[in-house]
Order: C-alpha cells, then structure tokens, then sequence
C-alpha cells in the first residue's frame, strides 16, 4: 500500500523533478543506483504496468526500460486489461487537486510558489503565478462539479454507466486555466537561478500542462479506437459528492500491440494457468492480444486433482436472477462452512452481492467461533490473507482479486464457495464498447468474450483450493446455470481433468 500522495510526492522520482547527474546527491541516490543496476543486469523482473507504461512511452520516442531481446509474461490472462488502460488516458479530480494545492494551498499558506519570491525572483510575477494556481483550483472545482451534474441528469453521459459517446460533452473552464498556469510556471523557471527551483518549477509547469493536455484529449476525444467515461469515486475531503475520474482505454488492443510489441525482433513467452479456455483451445486470448501465429502449448498439472478435490454443485439452487436466490444462498453458504468447519472462501462477482451474503451470515459465523473477514471492510487484501491463515476456522468473503492470485496452502483453506459464475458486469463502458466492436465484425459478443472471459475466471476460483501436492478440500458451486443453460458445459470442461462433479 503506497503512502498518502502529500508523502508519496517527496520521495517520488520522475522525468521532471530529477536533476540527473547534476544533482549533489547523484552519486549515492537510491534511484539512480536501482537506475544503473536495470541498465547493466542480465535479467530484469517488473511488473505488467510498469512494462506497457514503457511500452506507450516508446509510442511517442520515450522509455525507461533499458532495450531486450526476451521478454516472458506470467499470468499473461491479464495482458488485454493492462494494456487496454496504458493506451489510453486516466485523469482524476484528486490527481488534479493535489497538483494545484501543491503549487499553492491557500488554507495553509504553503506551496511550491509560498515565498520563492526570496530567491530573487520578481515578486510581482510570484503574486500573478500564485493567483493563476488559485484560479485554476477555482476551475478545476467547477470543472468537475459540472462534469458531475452533466452525468447524474444524463446529459452527455449516460448516468448509470457514466459512458461519453460525443466529444465537447462538457464545458471546460479547466484547460484554459491550467494553460495560463504552465506558461507562468515556465517564464518562473527561466528567471530562477537555484538550480534545485528550476526543476521543481519545470516538474510543476509539466504536471499541469500534461493534465491540460489529458483533458483536451478526453473531451475532443482524440484517440482513435477509444473509449469514453466518467467514473464514480468517493467523495474528497471538503465535498459531499462522489469525486469524479476521466477515463478513456483502447477498445481492442490486438492491433495496438501487434503494431507496438508483436511486431518487433523480440521473443515472447506469455505464460498462465488460465490463458486457454478448453483442451488445449488458446484461440480467445490470441485473438484478443493480436498474436496471430504464436505458437501455443497446453502442459498438465502435477496435482491429483480426482483425489485431492471434491467439487459439489447445487442445482436446486434458484438462478441468480430468481429474487429468492439471496435468501436460499444463506442458509447453504452457513451449511457448507460448518461441514468444512471453516478454512472457507466465499467468492462472489459484486460488493453488492457480497455485503448481503456476509451481513446475514457473519454474526452467525463469529457465534460459532469462526473469524470472519469481509473484502473492503476489514482491510487490504494483503492484511486479510495474513489474518485469515491465523486460524483453520477462518471464513473469507471476497470478491473479484480473490478468485486470482491468492495462494494458501495446507489446511487453512479447504473450501471454496463460488456463489455465481463470474460473467463480467455488461454495463461498464469498455465492455460495452468491445461488445459493440465484435458485432460489427460480425461476431456474437456473447459467444465471442462475455463466455470465455467467464471460463477463465472461473478456471482461477477453482485453482485457488489446490496449491501443493498436500492440498485436499471442497470446491462448492452454488450456480445451478452450470447445468441448466446450454453455456453450463463450458464451465463444466473446465473443471480439472479426472474430477466428476457430484450434483445435489
């Protein structure tokens, strides 16, 4: 978990701020020693952002990685969503709040322009820099309160996704005014002696005219093969409704990444217990991340799985649209806890969802004597895994970065309760946008990804019960679709091999 911004921004290194090898600490900074250790060694290990953050800077001549020759992708299922974010552009209110105020807080009297008028320069541009920082904040405010009152009507923006499908669809005082701001910055910075100044100067000038830049993007809507909206946040301190983020991602990415990764003199590995939705059938991520060609290879697993793994379908269960599902899921959920007794996670598609399920069942569960944990209530998802293998008792209700990525062996988990078959929520605007774009090549949007999305994601749920050769457990569906809906045999093949579901 990072530390707040206001700390984070002391530390931070970036393009703007960092004085290079004219700064008189160059030779024992943290930074520039990790620096030098990247460009000299043999094997580098970073994560998916960092590398596609990389890879959209080599779009327009920049980077930071230093160049390879192999590049091998672990749990590559989640290739599209990261790179589909990284082509795009996120601009957040609070992202734009923090960067004015610390230019200027007028609450606090400090900021980058509090004072500087000390270090010679001329007090009367100070003044004017410092009142165009306050006038921007001023629009920035506006900006987004308008932005917020256009989506809750549905002017511009459908209010229940928050999608923008025209460009211009809000006023924008906030641009202009970031504009202003960054050309003062810059003239402040050119009259600055103190070298340390003119790069926090030149660091500031370039973060406001970087996010003046986003926003004209977002709004003219500038980037082809796009898509548009305003998500919902919570609220930020001093206002009551929900902060607001601009967002745009690539609509389908194959092409993006065929052009910018698939295409270079580099060999790829992309690796992942999930990336093929059948017997040996890797179609749908070879489409989806435009690697027409690659060579594909399907390994088993060193797992017993017919001896190590019962999985248990409840097809009396009412379907998840019935409105007597919430009440039948509480009293089964409770029954298969209490026959594990404990050691159990509960994995559900929503928070909605979720919070219904564990109100009902939790004060019923801690009766009993078990710990119960709940996904964004009792903390990061790191404190709950550490807390939540504490006991053999344990009961986890989580949701979506539960079903992925998780790994807890031996007996603390022995039951993994999947409460619904994992299909994607159809009205986020970037799914509906790839829905849209199979359709007009002629495909079936549900067929084509909503399906083998799901697969995936539920060949990871089951995975996270068996970790080791000495893992043994439970995997309880309580989904009757997956016998009942023609689609439910796709689900069922990908089950391990040798396990037969027992039906009740």
């Amino acid at each position: 978990m990072l530390p707040r911004r206001s700390v984070w921004e002391h530390v931070e290194s970036d393009a703007g701020n960092c004085m290079g090898r004219r700064c008189p600490t160059y030779d024992k900074c943290f930074y520039q020693s990790a620096r030098r250790r990247m460009e000299n060694a043999n094997l580098l290990i970073c994560n998916h952002a960092l590398f596609f953050s990389d890879l959209a800077l080599r779009q327009k001549g920049a980077g930071f990685l230093p160049a390879y020759d192999h590049v091998i992708f672990d749990e590559a299922h989640h290739l599209e969503d990261v790179a589909s974010g990284h082509f795009g552009v996120r601009c957040s209110e609070s992202r734009v709040r923090h960067v004015l105020r610390t230019l200027y807080n007028a609450a606090t009297g400090k900021g980058t322009l509090a004072g500087i008028e000390a270090a010679g320069l001329p007090v009367d541009e100070v003044d004017a820099t410092t009142r165009a920082a306050l006038e921007a904040q001023s629009a920035a405010e506006s900006f987004f309160d308008g932005v917020w009152r256009s989506v809750e009507q549905g002017k511009g923006a459908a209010a229940q996704s928050g999608r923008v499908s025209e460009p211009d669809a809000f006023d924008n005082p906030l641009s202009p005014a970031l504009g202003d701001l960054g050309t003062r910055l810059k003239l402040l910075r050119e009259r600055a002696v103190d070298e340390s100044l003119q790069f926090d100067l030149g660091s500031a000038a370039q973060r406001v005219t970087d996010i003046a830049a986003e926003i004209e993007i977002f709004l003219s809507q500038g980037i082809p093969g796009c898509v548009y909206w305003v998500e919902r946040g919570r609220p930020l301190y001093g206002t009551k409704r929900p902060s607001v983020t601009l967002s745009c991602a690539t609509v389908d990415v194959g092409p993006v990444l065929q052009a910018a990764l698939f295409s270079l003199p580099v060999s790829i590995t992309m690796t992942s217990a999930t990336l093929a939705t059948g017997a040996g059938d890797f179609s749908h991520i070879v489409g989806r991340l435009g690697c027409d060609g690659a060579k594909t290879l399907a390994l088993g697993s060193p797992f017993d799985y017919a001896s190590q793994m019962r999985v248990i379908i409840e097809r009396s269960m009412p379907s998840p649209e019935d409105p007597r599902s919430l009440d039948e899921l509480v009293p089964r959920v409770l029954q298969h806890i209490d026959e594990t007794g404990g050691g159990a996670f509960v994995l559900f598609t929503s928070f909605r969802a979720l919070k219904q399920v564990a109100e009902r069942c939790a004060p019923i569960l801690r009766a009993a004597g078990h710990p119960v944990f709940i996904h964004g209530e009792d903390g990061e998802r790191s404190q709950l895994l550490k807390r939540f293998r504490e006991s053999d008792r344990s009961v986890l209700f989580g949701t979506a970065s539960f079903w992925e990525g998780v790994d807890v062996r031996g007996q603390a988990l022995r039951n993994v309760i999947i409460t619904k078959l994992p299909f994607d929520v159809p009205d986020h605007p970037l799914i509906q946008a790839r829905h849209e774009r199979i359709q007009e090549l002629g495909g079936n949007p549900f067929r084509d990804d909503q399906l083998p999305r799901a697969v995936l994601r539920f060949k990871q749920g089951v995975g996270r019960l068996i970790r080791s050769g000495e893992d043994s457990g439970r995997v309880v569906i309580l989904d009757p679709r997956i016998v009942t809906k023609f689609y439910g045999k796709r689900f069922m093949a990908a089950l391990p091999d040798g396990v037969e579901p027992e039906l009740v």
